[in-house]
């Protein structure tokens, strides 16, 4: 009877295991290091992104096209020099807080990372996967320059169908605002997590690599604001 009992208690609990073990944010929580680069949990932002800009993209591309009602205001307006230095700033962001650090680890430089996070990163990351995750955030951050240039309010002449026709504010304000507050959103959460979490002082630059998308989100939010400013009839 004791053996049975003990038997059937070993099976309740891996049960419960696999349960648990189903949950990948559980997991995602529980080791903060995923949420500094784990593919997965790139491939599931990017993917929620990409969804939400691709919608907004074809909505404003659909008023962009239509017959509009009234003339509106044409011309480029100059943004403020404030939001020049915050769109900046939100290029710079993901270059030297992410994507420098990251490049370092694939290369396999321990920079503020300890020794068991650099072999994760290496045995968990391809090589196409580490290229993507190191480069596409910044690449992402270049768009923050269309908010305070002339190709953020009109148009180039070269694009079909559209050259030379006004961008409909909604078109950049929407997006903008919606990554601005997803990418303070994530900060904050990863942050949040990785203080309750495993990282050691050896990993002070994993750590900061997750403060910098609070960062990002912050200044794409004030660049957004003085687009909007900018932009009002």
């Amino acid at each position: 009877m004791a053996a049975g009992s003990r038997s059937g208690g070993r099976a309740l609990v891996r049960r419960r295991r696999g349960r648990h073990c189903g949950v990948p944010a559980a997991s995602s929580l529980r080791d903060p290091r995923g949420l500094a680069g784990r593919a997965s949990d790139w491939r599931d932002l990017l993917g929620r992104l990409a969804l939400t800009a691709g919608a907004l993209l074809l909505a404003g591309l659909a008023a962009a096209t239509a017959p509009a009602r009234l003339s509106p205001p044409t011309g480029y307006r100059p943004v403020a020099s404030w939001a020049r230095r915050w769109a900046y700033a939100a290029v710079l962001a993901p270059v030297v807080g992410w994507a420098l650090p990251h490049g370092l680890w694939v290369a396999g430089i321990p920079f503020g990372i300890s020794a068991e996070g650099l072999d994760d990163i290496r045995q968990n990351l391809d090589l196409p996967t580490a290229v993507a995750v190191t480069f596409v955030p910044p690449l992402a951050g270049l768009l923050a320059l269309g908010l305070v240039q002339r190709w953020g309010q009109q148009f180039p002449a070269w694009v079909p169908l559209l050259g030379s026709r006004r961008v409909p504010r909604l078109l950049a304000l929407i997006p903008a605002s919606t990554v601005s507050l997803a990418l303070v959103f994530y900060g904050v959460l990863s942050a949040t997590a990785a203080v309750g979490g495993t990282l050691s002082r050896a990993d002070w630059a994993v750590f900061g690599t997750l403060f910098v998308f609070a960062g990002w989100g912050v200044a794409l939010g004030v660049t957004t604001a003085g687009y909007y400013a900018a932009t009002r009839a």
